[in-house]
């Protein structure tokens, strides 16, 4: 023990702190922290950036199936929709007028109203919904107002089919009319009327 007490005197323990052994080891020391910290940090920033990059991609796939599914919905309304209803509304305002007539005596009460019933189905359009929610609920880092908007799409595009589902089998009940029946009451299924009113 006195042999240690010897050697550890101040000027020993400065002399080993200043030999080039203990210089070489804090340097190597000092030199492995700064490069694993250097090294977690790239690590981090590549990670950061490979995830950015996700995002990006994902936000660009999103925006390319929302441009989708309004297109297939314009492209309804223009192809299907807006003609439907402008023959529709058409016919409703030639019946009204038809029924004005023969109740001021105009038109004889045995006249039937005539008109062409658009009995066209409407299909219904192939739409990405799905993967956009995907896309939206589980690889997008978003806020509500994305997420409250993809759940209002979703409610939309359900209601359309729906729809789209009920005219296409009302149509089919129609066409299922015998032929003798059809022509009496089309009418007054076709624009919602009572049968009486039109017949009367």
């Amino acid at each position: 023990m006195t042999c240690l007490a010897d050697f550890m005197t101040w000027e020993n323990l400065a002399a080993i702190s200043n030999s080039a052994f203990m210089t070489s080891l804090v340097g190597a020391l000092a030199g492995a922290y700064a490069g694993a910290y250097a090294a977690q940090r790239i690590a981090e920033r590549s990670k950061e950036r490979v995830e950015f990059q996700a995002q990006i991609r994902n936000t660009n796939a999103a925006i390319t199936l929302s441009f989708m599914v309004c297109n297939a919905a314009i492209s309804l309304k223009k192809q299907q929709t807006k003609g439907l209803c402008e023959s529709y509304f058409k016919k409703k305002t030639e019946l009204e007028g038809f029924l004005q007539k023969r109740k001021v005596g105009e038109i004889s009460h045995d006249v039937p109203f005539e008109f062409q019933a658009d009995l066209r189905s409407v299909p219904f359009p192939a739409v990405p919904i799905d993967a956009l929610r995907s896309l939206v609920y589980e690889k997008l880092a978003v806020s509500a107002r994305p997420l409250a908007l993809v759940a209002t799409l979703t409610g939309a595009l359900s209601s359309l089919g729906e729809t789209i589902e009920n005219r296409n089998g009302l149509i089919a009940s129609f066409r299922q009319l015998p032929p003798q029946a059809r022509d009496a009451a089309l009418p007054a299924l076709y624009f919602g009327r009572l049968l009486i009113s039109i017949q009367s």
